[in-house]
């Protein structure tokens, strides 16, 4: 063979590396991204119906405020590594939680919140606990009439458990719901240049996964020495 066919075929291979390389990091940037929002939509659909069971199973069998209904809420609490505190709400009044019965039950505005109320009768929304001086996520969660437990997660422990689903460094995501941004592990995602989205079948909930074209190139230079030795 030729010196000039050699160098042509040995650009050509170059070349169908190249592609082969660019089209594999495409697709493995798409499914990898999409992979980790499902399972971030998972993982939060198996807490939260794991939570509702719990407490369901709770407000049937205990008496409502009783000292075994504490100890329950209580334990609850204390067994979990995201939950902060579990309110019972009955007519728009705290009535008790698991710190105890409430001497002098404090109103909450329901009215107010029933524009972050899901389909399912769940109300999330963002809030401060003036209790323990943190930001925060409450759920409520609704189980009669006019009656609801509300749980506070932890704002830190939300960004932690968030950034344990990322599958890569270059990936940034957000947990939204009905307009609100509920937890970001990085920047808001309209400061990124390409944006997944998945929305829950089960919640008002909507997942975002962002990232630059950095992510690409930093794959390219990882694969490079592999596409060369092909």
């Amino acid at each position: 063979m030729s010196k000039s066919k050699t160098i042509l075929l040995f650009i050509c291979s170059i070349i169908i590396g190249l592609a082969v390389n660019i089209t594999w990091i495409y697709f493995q940037v798409n499914h990898q991204t999409e992979e980790m929002l499902s399972t971030v939509d998972t993982a939060t659909t198996q807490y939260l119906n794991r939570m509702t069971n719990e407490i369901k199973f709770l407000h049937s069998t205990a008496p409502i405020c009783s000292e075994t209904f504490i100890h329950h809420l209580e334990r609850t609490v204390l067994k979990s590594m995201s939950i902060q505190e579990i309110t019972y709400i009955n007519k728009n009044k705290f009535i008790c939680s698991d710190r105890g019965i409430q001497t002098k039950p404090q109103t909450i505005n329901l009215e107010q919140l029933n524009k972050y109320k899901d389909n399912n009768g769940y109300i999330i929304y963002r809030g401060r606990s003036l209790r323990y001086d943190i930001d925060g996520l409450y759920i409520m969660l609704p189980v009669a009439k006019q009656t609801w437990y509300r749980f506070l997660i932890n704002d830190a422990f939300l960004k932690f458990w968030l950034e344990q689903h990322l599958l890569d460094k270059h990936i940034h995501a957000c947990v939204n719901s009905l307009g609100q941004t509920i937890v970001c592990t990085g920047s808001h995602e309209s400061q990124y240049q390409h944006t997944y989205h998945r929305y829950s079948e089960n919640y008002n909930l909507h997942f975002t996964a962002s990232f630059d074209n950095e992510i690409y190139w930093c794959y390219f230079k990882y694969n490079l020495p592999y596409t060369i030795i092909l």
